[in-house]
Parts: structure tokens; sequence; C-alpha cells
């Protein structure tokens, strides 16, 4: 127990309320609109969990990716460690841009603004609010368990980011066959201590950060940190409102934290954080254009395309960072927000036996509006996108001590999960022209029509058992091996319902149409009209291909494979199990090298699809995926320490990767369904430096390859042709990715430095999506794109105030990180042009 006079305590906790009242007026989202905020401010924590430092001579970086304080060279493992000093320096303060010091990690930007991840081909596309990612994410190592979750307070006020390559499932759970990324925020100080920073930039960005921590009582510590971003628009409209501008940010995130310790065995770390996103989303820029259903161009809207003369009405988006259109009538909007709660209990039952426990519970609600087709025709945008994620997660573990020749990790998990989605889509002139090929004319269809509401309810329920050993048998070899039981029940309630949003035409338009449709699909396989749909009724509840006593209908329909017409309820469950593993060994042979070689299976649980249906049959679930991955691997330190060498090979056994692919529904035509892909490799391998070859000087660099290739796999193309994938690559997996920064520091005299910093990042060509023909390769490409950010700052000796100036994107660099088929459109979501800006942060 920390024991300090009684007046020093009363009057530093006095300054701390103080002072935390000025924190909350000053990232209140109120200042926010009057122009304040700013980045990440330039203070660290004293550290709690180890110390860091950027000199591999002066202290080394301690991660917990075995949920244990230890040293990154000391661990047999490919990791990434990011300092908060270069967080702070780089400007990386979302997940999107944690990729340019993560060589590997790619991020694809979707209509909703969900992150989606995939690290080292290993990923999955799919942003549902009930979609669990490829790649977790953790605060303080407490799960952010679906991919809408890790939203823009993820990167608040940290200490460090550990991104752990490769399946974590023995200590971090299923859904990470990619790997884990866990953030660990700065904790609070038992002296007082505080700062904030002030930033400007390009499109009338504004950013706040502020924090301040210290003592309430000789137990007790707390930590306020904030963070708003006030910024104007930066998209422009390019065709239907030449002028118009779009994309203004409005966020705010905050968190406190509480650490008592009210014995010497006793601790507790309790934090409560929340944040609001109001922004406007980004709009994907039209790039293509072909009718849903195949050869049928005289059907699409008169508006986008002239059949007589074959020409666009409305152009394809020009080849620039900014350029949009959208519709005026459905313009997209945000107002998502969530709050987060968790508790971190350690006690020491002996001195070499700690019990853990991590219990956290996430709220979530979106909602939003997406312009999907990006253009200003209403071909296919979502007018309305509503849900919530409630979320609870328990952990209990018993480690003993990380210095014992065995160290032994055993615990369990509960998680019980609860995600509602509500959503409705107007296509427009669209689909009355798709649909007028049943009967000839669009008489019986509602101008313009609008689907849904679609909605799903999901309740996930896992619980899981673990158990991992690491054991020394010489002074130079370590053995290790693990094992995780884990049990996943998912219970899905989804359909369609009628469309009482109608005004015109009412609560029978859209249960007429889906009676066209039934009776349309059925006749296709030579069956009569079914029952007609009556008020209430989920329109997709009722399987038009079924036979005359409901059994489902299993056969090959226009080269689809034999289940494509497999009927499910709209009310059912999937439950799954499985065993994750892992077995490998370290070989020490001196200080400062290590060698080691792994083996790990991992699994990421199995899903249904929240979508709109014209049929039960584009519910079917995916089932669990797994990965195998044999590993083998180096850290080196050289020339006194001052060079750390580390590379990696790898070889994953892919199999049932989850994948959004594309589903026949006529006569939608092409539409969208989940599906697994029976097998996938992934092989390469990786190698990165860090220097510091001169006091002040620090330059670190990492190239990796990946060669991410389908075995196994046919299905439908975006044309709606059946397909052998083999030979294909894996999407969102690009087969080189590089990044080098530098970063020097001047002295000026004995008060004041120069700090000078640049990075780049680089990544090769990839495909969004599979499929070797001709359309799919050209829209789907994803061009190779190099960035370069550049910092020049001005700062004191001892770093207590700062004024930074930065670029972002220096060459102005025209790129995207992912391409979106929709009904008629695909769309392509553009990386942000040049930005600059400076900004100043001090610390006491």
């Amino acid at each position: 127990m920390i024991v300090r006079p009684e007046s020093t305590t009363k009057r530093h906790g006095i300054n701390l309320y103080a002072s935390g009242v000025a924190l909350l007026c000053f990232c209140s989202p109120a200042f926010a609109q009057s122009e304040a905020p700013a980045e990440q401010p330039a203070a660290q924590s004293a550290a709690a969990e180890a110390p860091q430092s950027e000199s591999l001579g002066a202290g080394e970086i301690i991660v917990t990716a075995s949920k244990r304080a230890e040293s990154i060279n000391k661990v047999g493992l490919t990791i990434a460690a990011v300092s908060g000093d270069q967080l702070v320096k780089q400007g990386i303060s979302s997940v999107q841009d944690l990729t340019k010091a993560v060589p590997g990690l790619t991020y694809a930007r979707s209509a909703f603004g969900t992150p989606v991840f995939t690290l080292r081909g290993v990923g999955y596309f799919d942003t549902a609010l009930a979609a669990s990612p490829a790649v977790s994410v953790y605060v303080d190592q407490a799960p952010l368990s679906f991919s809408a979750l890790p939203g823009i307070g993820v990167g608040l006020d940290m200490e460090r980011v550990e991104v752990l390559k490769g399946p974590q499932g023995i200590l971090f759970g299923q859904n990470s066959t990619g790997g884990a990324i866990n953030y660990i925020a700065n904790k609070p100080t038992d002296t007082l201590t505080s700062g904030f920073s002030l930033g400007y930039g390009r499109f009338s960005t504004v950013e706040g950060e502020a924090f301040i921590s210290g003592p309430v009582t000789d137990t007790l510590n707390i930590r306020l940190a904030g963070r708003s971003t006030y910024a104007g628009s930066w998209q422009k409209n390019y065709f239907s409102r030449p002028g118009d501008e779009f994309g203004k940010r409005r966020e705010f995130a905050g968190r406190i934290t509480l650490d008592w310790k009210p014995t010497d065995r006793l601790s507790f770390m309790a934090s409560l954080s929340g944040w609001h996103d109001g922004s406007e989303p980004q709009i994907g820029q039209y790039i293509f254009l072909r009718p849903a259903t195949a050869g049928q161009e005289q059907f699409l809207s008169p508006q986008l395309y002239n059949f007589e003369t074959g020409t666009l009405v409305t152009p394809y988006a020009p080849r620039k960072a900014r350029a949009a259109d959208w519709s005026a009538d459905a313009e997209p909007f945000r107002d998502d927000r969530m709050y987060n709660a968790a508790l971190r209990t350690d006690y020491d039952v002996t001195d070499n036996l700690t019990l853990t426990s991590i219990t956290s519970y996430s709220d979530y609600k979106r909602n939003s509006r997406a312009a999907d087709d990006g253009t200003a025709v209403q071909d296919y945008d979502y007018v309305a996108n509503d849900g919530y994620i409630r979320d609870f997660n328990q952990e209990l573990r018993l480690s003993n001590d990380a210095a014992s020749r065995m160290r032994v990790t055993v615990g369990a998990n509960y998680q019980h999960s609860k995600v509602y989605e509500l959503s409705k889509a107007s296509y427009g002139d669209s689909i009355v022209s798709n649909f007028s090929q049943i009967d000839g004319t669009s008489t019986l269809l509602p101008v313009p029509f609008s689907r849904g509401p679609d909605f799903s309810r999901q309740t996930i329920e896992n619980y899981a058992f673990f158990g991992n050993v690491d054991f020394d048998v010489t002074d130079t070899i370590t053995v290790k091996g693990g094992l995780r039981y884990t049990n996943s029940k998912r219970h899905f309630v989804g359909c369609t319902f009628d469309n009482n949003f109608d005004p015109i035409h009412g609560d029978d338009a859209q249960r007429r149409l889906f009676d066209i449709i039934h009776t349309f699909a059925r006749s296709l396989v030579g069956l009569g009209a079914s029952t007609p749909l009556q008020p209430g009724d989920c329109t997709s509840a009722i399987d038009p291909l079924t036979d005359a006593n409901g059994n489902p209908l299993i056969g090959v329909e226009n080269g689809q494979r034999p289940d494509a017409f497999e009927s499910i309820l709209g009310d059912t469950n999937l439950n799954e199990d499985n065993l994750s593993w892992k077995v490998g060994v370290d070989f020490k042979p001196v200080a400062g090298s290590l060698f080691y070689a792994n083996v790990t299976k991992g699994y990421k649980a199995g899903s249904f699809p929240t979508i709109g249906a014209a049929t039960v049959s584009q519910y079917r679930p995916v089932v669990q995926e797994s990965v195998i991955t044999y590993e083998a691997g180096f850290k080196q330190e050289l020339f006194d320490r001052s060079v750390l060498l580390t590379g990696a090979g790898f070889y994953y056994d892919y199999r049932n990767k989850q994948l959004r692919g594309f589903f026949d529904q006529p006569p939608f035509g092409t539409v969208f369904a989940l599906d697994n892909v029976p097998k996938s490799t992934v092989k390469g391998g990786e190698l990165a430096i860090v220097w510091r070859p001169v006091d002040g000087l620090n330059l670190s660099g990492a190239v990796t390859y990946v060669d991410a290739k389908i075995k196994k796999y046919s299905g439908l193309n975006s044309d709606g042709v059946f397909t052998d994938f083999a030979g294909d690559r894996v999407p969102f997996a690009p087969k080189w990715n590089a990044s080098a920064n530098a970063d020097y520091t001047v002295p000026l005299g004995a008060s004041l430095a120069v700090n000078l910093g640049a990075s780049l990042t680089y990544n090769s060509s990839t495909q969004a999506a599979i499929g070797h023909d001709a359309v799919t390769k050209a829209v789907t490409y994803i061009k190779p794109f190099t960035t370069v950010d550049a910092r020049i700052a001005l700062q004191d000796a001892d770093n207590a105030w700062q004024v930074q100036f930065w670029v972002k994107n220096l060459t102005n660099e025209y790129y995207w990180n992912n391409v979106a088929f929709l009904y008629d459109t695909a769309v392509r979501y553009a990386a942000m042009p040049r930005t600059y800006g400076v900004k100043t942060s001090f610390r006491f």
C-alpha cells in the first residue's frame, strides 16, 4: 500500500476533482459544437502493467499476449506492438489507421462504417450487427465480440496496441482465426498528472483530447479521458447536384477508469466508456452498372441507362477521392452510440497463484441510413437501418507466477448476447423494371418500391473451458501446449415483413408482390401457385420451393449446386462445439535470441445472415470455420541490442471459410447469401527490423508476403453463373504489404528539440470478391497503392509541450479499400485524399 502525508492526499484529491470537472466540460459534445477539440495527448501513463521504451537498450516492450506480462522478445509468437508514443506521433487513433503500423493487416470500409479486418489473408466480410469478426478485438482483455463494436472510441488514451497474428483461440477464444488486436489503455496513476491536445486540419477538422489522472485516496486512483472531433464535409457531388458536399464528422468518446487496491492481495480495475458517432457516413463511388438479372439491360432504370442508345444516363464517378453522388430523398446519416463497462479483479490466492476475473458488458445502438448504390437514383438505398447489441462476457482464470519454471493458466469463459437488426431498402425504378419481365407490365408494383422491413433477432450463448502450459525443459528450451473446448448456441428469428410504410399502396403492396414472386419461382420447377400470403405474414417465411406436402425441393436448377433449394425455418437454431489446440517449442540459444515453432488450430463460430430474403433459403447459415496454422519464426537482437530482427514463415490449412457469396433468387436475379468455402490455403512469410543507429534516431521496416488461395469451392459468381473458384485468390489479401517508419529527434540547445518523422505504407493489388470472370476481376479489383505520411514538431526537452505539423497521404494517392456489388450497381470506397494540419499538446 502506498502511504503519503494526509495533506498531500487531500490537496491532490481537490485538484483532481477540479481538473476532472474541467475535463468533462472540455470534451463534451456541446464543446465540440463550438470548435475546440484535438488529437491524442502526449502523456503516457506511469504504466501499471510494464515499462516501455523505443530504445532497445533502454528497456523492452512488455506485452500480455499470453495473458501475463512478458517481454515481447521472449514470447514465441508473431506480435506487432505499437507504443502509445508512436500512436500519438503517427496520428493513429482508429483501427483503420492501425493498418499503417501492422504489416499484413488490411481494412475494408463498408456502407454502415462497420470495420472489416483481414490479417494474413484471414478475415470475414459481413457488416450485419450479428457478424462476429475473424480478427477479434479486445480492450484490456475485455472482448468487443462483434464487428460493429470497435467504433470511434477504441483508440482513446492508449498505452499500446498489441496485434497477435495467427489463431488465438486458446487464450482469446473463438472468432480469432486470423488473430487478435488487444488495446491496452493508460491506467490511473498514483501522482497527479494531466494533459491535453488541440488540433486543426483540412476540411475544417477540429480535434481535442484530454486526460487527468491521480489519487483520490491512498488506495484509490482515477483516470478520466475524452476526445471530440468536429469536421466539415469532404465529399463533393459530381453529377446530380454539383456543389453539394457531404461527410461531416461529429464524434465523441470518453472513459473513466478506477484502480482500487484495498489490500496487498486484492485489486480492482473498473472502467466505464462510451462513444457517440453522429457523422455523415462515407458514400461509395458509382463505378459499374448491369442488371441484377443477367441479360436484361432493357429493364434497367432509364435514369441510369438508355437502352435504345446503349449509353449511360448517370455517368460513373471520376477517379477522384472526393467525388460522390447520392439521393436527396434518402440522404445518409449516422446516429450510433455504445456504452461499455468492464471490471477486472485480481486476487493473489498465494504468493505464486493469482485468480483473475474479467467481467464486461457492451450496449450498442445503431440508427442510420446508407446511400448504397452511389447514385441520385434510388436503385438500392437503405432508407433505414436500426438495431442493437447487448453483449455480456465473463472470464475466470487461475495462473501462477511468470517466473515459474512451469507456467500454467486455466480458466473458463461465458458469453450471452442479444442482437436485433431491422432495415428497409428502397429499390425505386430498378425493381419495377426488373419485375416487369414477369407479366410484361409494372402495373402490379408500387413506384417507387420499398422492401421491408427486414428484421433478425439472434441470441448467442457460448461457454468455454481452457488451459495453457509453458514448461522450461532447460534454460534454453521451452515446450508449450494448450486446449480450449467451446460450446456455441445461436437462436435465429428473421423474415421480411409486409411493407407498412407505403402511404399510397397500403399494406397489400408487398404481399401482392411476393405472391407474384412465389408463383413465378414455383412455376420454374413445375409447381402451381402457393397459398396467398395473409396480412402480417413474413413474406419470406413461406418458402415457395417446397412440394404440396411442405417438403423441401432438393435438386439442380439453373446450374445451382444440389442443396441450393434446401428449406429452413425462419425460426431456428445453430448449435456447434469445437476443440481448439496448440503445441509449440521455443529455443533460446543465447541471450537476445529466440527461435520458435507452433502448430495451432482455431475456430470461428457459424452464423446467420441479416438480409432481405424472398425465401427462407437465403437464411441458410454458415457453419463454423477452422484454421490449422504451421508457423516458425525468430527474434534476434544484434549489434549490442541496437538492432532487432524478427521473421516468420507460415502455412494455413483453412477449412469452411465463411464468405458472403451469391444466390440465385428468381426473379430478383443474383442476391446475397452466406456460404462456406470447403478448403483454402494461406502461405507466406514476414520480416521486420527495428534499428537505433544513434541516440534520437529510430528506424523500422517490415514486409509481409501472403499467398491466399481457394483450393475447393463451386458456386455462383456475381453474374449468377455457376463457377469453379479453385485457384482464385482470397478477397482482401494483397500478396505484398510493406511499411517503413523513421523518427529523429534533434536537440536545439538545452531546452528545445525538433522531431522529424515519416511513414510509408505499400499494399499490392487484391480483389474485394472471389471470381476470375472478366467482370468480377475488373470491377472488384483493388489497385496497389503507396501512401506517405510526414510530420515535424517543435517540443521542449522533457516533451512537456509540443507543436506538430503533419500531413497524411502526402502524394495525394487515389486508392480504395473496398468494392461492393449492390443491386444493379457497384461502388468503391475511396480513401481520404491528402490531409494536413497542426496540433499542440501539453502535459503537466
